[in-house]
C-alpha cells in the first residue's frame, strides 16, 4: 500500500512540474478542453478515453505515443490527462490490463523526454 502511495505521489508531482515546465500553468488541468479547429485532438482524445474504458492500456499508450511523435505540442496536455486518468485506477485494475503502476511513471518521464529535447 505505501508502494501505491508513493508512486501515485510521484505521478502527481511529475504532472505538476511538466504542467508548470511546459504549458507555464500551475497545475495541469484533467479536463481537456478543445477549440472546434483541434478536431483530431478532440478525437485522440476521445479514442484513448474509449481504450482505456475496455481496459485495453498499452494499446491505449501506443496510439498516444505515434499521436506525440510528431512534437506537436498540442498532445502534451492528452498526454498529461491520460497518464493522470491512469493514475486513477486501482492497482488490481491495472495488473488485470498487464499495466504496472510503474509504468506511468516511465510513461510520464518519457513525455517530459519528448517535449523538453532531453535527449
Amino acid at each position: 500500500m505505501e508502494k501505491k502511495d508513493w508512486i501515485m505521489h510521484q505521478v502527481e508531482g511529475m504532472s505538476f512540474s511538466l504542467a508548470k515546465f511546459i504549458l507555464n500553468k500551475d497545475k495541469p488541468n484533467n479536463e481537456v478542453l478543445f477549440a472546434s479547429e483541434e478536431i483530431e485532438c478532440q478525437l485522440l482524445h476521445e479514442q484513448l478515453t474509449a481504450l482505456l474504458d475496455k481496459g485495453k492500456i498499452n494499446e491505449a499508450e501506443n496510439l498516444l505515443f505515434e499521436a506525440i511523435s510528431s512534437y506537436d505540442s498540442r498532445y502534451f496536455q492528452i498526454a498529461l490527462d491520460f497518464y493522470a486518468q491512469l493514475d486513477k485506477y486501482d492497482d488490481e485494475y491495472l495488473a488485470q490490463c498487464h499495466f504496472p503502476r510503474a509504468e506511468i511513471i516511465d510513461g510520464l518521464n518519457e513525455v517530459r523526454r519528448l517535449f523538453t529535447l532531453d535527449q
